[in-house]
């Protein structure tokens, strides 16, 4: 009954799971919240001279502290360093490597290398990794001199929340400490796209079926994988299917509707149907179906383009690109004035860059640091990431996995007098996506001062014409 729907059960919520969400909520608070009451109570009574991570449950604990107590390992799991300045981070026993700790691995540590703490990794006073030690380069370290930060990593905000703290211990104590079967992240998966799939109705609908035996080879149950992926009668169908691309996947879930049309034809209408029929049938459909959206649909989003900016106005245009074929990313960013001119074009390669948000904050750094010598008194920052432009423009300190590139950003931006960030969508940012793309083919930085590159011309091309 406490399975998610999506895994076959009723969605209804474990309260023994809830209330150890709940009570992970306090241990959060008391990490995080060293002024509070909560903090000094606990602390003066079970961990005077050290921290929470190291606490014990003590001689005679209350049953407060014992169930918090008793979440702190869950707790610490679901949790990741951001790194600052490296001085509360241990190399071997933390998590601060995206997806990995380095205890894990087989490694024989010699007691006289001291190198216990992230910082003995980095250059002193200089905010950069010693390469002589180590060369990471997927960890972006900020500028100036921040702490490290334990945040929790199953929220973009970095805050702990109990509905995932809830959904992050569901998941462990299925799983163990290792991550999902990739079967089951695959099953999660189809579903998602199928909700999201331009196909009818019909296709997504889903019902019980009354007989759990398989039809045609009687030999397994006849759970969803089986019934579409495995068994002998249709595994000859799953050869349409090689790439994850919309327009397969479209296919491919038309494909197992008609499978399982097949199946309900043969078991209550006595049809016969070969699966060269289904495939036949499914693509019909399909065809129809996409002819039917385009003869009917309604074009309601309003035309998006690129606006030259007002007079005394200088416009910047960011993107960023990911390249998980090289291991690398690549940054665009482009600096016009009201009639369109470019002041600079540049495309910079970024090494070993995953993350979608990283890129485009990295982008937008740049871009910044390009243009704080040229005297700007009026800036216009335009990114086609919304998550981006969104984080900064909250206010205060972010808790993000990007913190500290959202507070170099923010440092930047004061340096104009007047400034200001808008989000617009891919077809207003056209050119800076083109030389986010280009930087596929550099190695370090390439920047065009008031010329034109190759790479762009037909998208200045596009925007000037619209």
């Amino acid at each position: 009954m406490c399975e998610s729907k999506v895994e076959g059960g009723m969605g209804f919520r474990s309260i023994q799971m809830f209330n150890k969400a709940l009570l992970a909520k306090q241990g959060w608070m008391i990490m995080h919240e060293e002024s509070s009451l909560l903090h000094k109570i606990f602390k003066a009574r079970y961990f005077p001279t050290s921290s929470f991570f190291d606490s014990r449950l003590g001689v005679n604990p209350s049953y407060v502290w014992r169930g918090i107590w008793d979440t702190k390992n869950s707790l610490l799991k679901g949790c990741r360093w951001r790194v600052g300045n490296g001085l509360s981070t241990n190399i071997w026993s933390d998590y601060w490597l995206p997806k990995q700790k380095l205890l894990s691995m087989v490694v024989d540590i010699p007691p006289e290398a001291g190198l216990q703490k992230l910082s003995s990794l980095m250059m002193p006073e200089q905010n950069s990794w010693d390469v002589e030690k180590v060369r990471m380069l997927s960890i972006q370290l900020p500028i100036d001199n921040i702490l490290d930060m334990l945040i929790w990593e199953h929220v973009t905000s970095g805050i702990f929340s109990v509905k995932s703290a809830y959904e992050f211990f569901k998941t462990i104590e299925q799983n163990g400490d290792v991550a999902e079967s990739s079967r089951a992240e695959d099953e999660k998966l189809l579903y998602k796209h199928l909700w999201k799939m331009n196909v009818p109705q019909r296709v997504k609908t889903r019902r019980v079926i009354e007989e759990a035996t398989c039809y045609y080879c009687q030999t397994e149950e006849e759970d969803l994988p089986h019934a579409l992926i495995y068994c002998p009668a249709v595994v000859d169908s799953i050869a349409v299917i090689r790439r994850r691309r919309t327009r397969e996947l479209e296919k491919f879930f038309l494909l197992a509707w008609g499978i399982w049309y097949r199946r309900n034809q043969s078991i209550y209408e006595g049809n016969i149907l070969s699966i060269q029929q289904v495939m036949e049938h499914a693509f019909a459909l399909y065809q129809e179906h996409k002819a039917t959206i385009k003869a009917t649909k309604i074009k309601q989003k309003y035309k998006c383009q690129w606006q030259p900016p007002p007079e005394g106005v200088l416009k910047l245009n960011i993107n960023g690109a990911l390249f998980s074929d090289q291991c690398k990313a690549g940054i665009g960013a482009v600096l016009r004035d009201k009639e369109g001119k470019i002041i600079f074009a540049a495309s910079k390669s970024e090494p070993a860059i995953a993350d979608p948000m990283e890129i485009e904050l990295l982008a937008m750094l740049s871009g910044l640091q390009l243009c704080v010598f040229l005297g700007i008194t009026s800036l216009q920052v335009e990114s086609d990431s919304l998550l981006a432009t969104q984080e900064l423009e909250k206010e205060g300190y972010s808790t993000t996995l990007w913190g500290g590139l959202i507070k170099e950003i923010k440092t930047l931006l004061q340096m104009y007098p007047n400034w200001s960030i808008h989000h617009k969508g891919r077809e207003a940012n056209g050119v800076a996506h083109c030389l986010a793309r280009f930087a596929w083919n550099l190695d370090d930085i390439c920047i065009w001062w008031n010329s034109i590159p190759n790479c762009i011309s037909q998208a200045i091309w596009v925007d000037s014409s619209l």
